[in-house]
């Protein structure tokens, strides 16, 4: 009964942002940041942004995954830095890809 009501009581909680907890416990430490890459990170001037361009279809799920989980280290350490996400499948990311590619030719102009 008691091993009942503890699996009752985690799927009750799971669920909830609020209760969940990361933690990197695979053996390479495969998603966390170095401290030099932190340091960098907190350290950086103006804001940066990290366009990813993938098919999410034709992407696994597994790999997607462990790309949330990289790019949520670098969002996480720092503020300046975010991510957008690109998907050529999708038309709706139409608008998203126009404006990167006509920030690229801002920033490259000369």
């Amino acid at each position: 009964m008691g091993l009942i009501a503890i699996v009752i009581a985690v799927n009750y909680f799971a669920p909830h942002d609020r209760y969940r907890v990361q933690v990197d416990a695979t053996k390479t430490r495969a998603y966390s940041l170095s401290d030099q890459s932190r340091h960098l990170l907190g350290s950086l001037q103006g804001d940066w942004k990290i366009a990813l361009v993938m098919s999410e279809r034709r992407t696994d799920r597994a790999m997607r995954r462990q790309i949330d989980e990289v790019l949520k280290r670098y969002t996480d350490a720092s503020p300046r830095v975010s991510v957008m996400r690109i998907d050529p499948d999708n038309p709706q990311s139409l608008a998203d890809y126009d404006a990167m590619i006509a920030d690229l030719r801002r920033v490259y102009k000369d």
